[in-house]
């Protein structure tokens, strides 16, 4: 199911995630290991995927110049929408047509509107210094 029309959002979400493209991406992990002082506890969750996405869950989220923050829309708990944006078709709709697409352990999702991608959240894990560095390294290569 494609969303169809993007609208404003009011008023925006609180972030639930921060999601991030590329060198944006590579950017922001720089920021995610400098902040890691306990690397028994992890500060954010997350996950990366071999195009490039790095999306980073958790509270007190970093900032790099071109992310996205996401949040959860209370019409559909397990869709991640950017917090200043939403489908013009109900978010309800989009979470059940996508109930079909995904498998119940990939929730939740992320869903941008561009670019237009989808970003199954179930694998993330806890992001201390040796996920960094994997993280870092599979990344980097991409956003060459």
């Amino acid at each position: 199911m494609t969303p169809g029309v993007w609208v404003a959002r009011e008023p925006p979400l609180p972030p639930a995630a921060v999601v991030a493209l590329g060198a944006v991406a590579v950017a922001l992990l720089d920021h995610v290991a400098a902040a890691v002082t306990d690397p028994a506890a992890p500060r954010w969750t997350g996950i990366w995927s071999p195009e490039g996405w790095l999306v980073l869950i958790g509270d007190d989220l970093p900032w790099a110049d071109g992310v996205v923050y996401v949040g959860r829309d209370r019409e559909a708990p397990g869709l991640l929408l950017p917090t200043r944006r939403r489908p013009g078709t109900p978010v309800d709709l989009v979470a059940s047509a996508l109930l079909r697409r995904f498998r119940p352990e990939q929730w939740p999702v992320v869903m941008l509107e561009a670019p237009a991608v989808l970003l199954p959240l179930g694998a993330a894990r806890p992001l201390g210094p040796a996920e960094c560095a994997r993280a870092r390294r599979a990344l980097t290569a991409v956003a060459r």
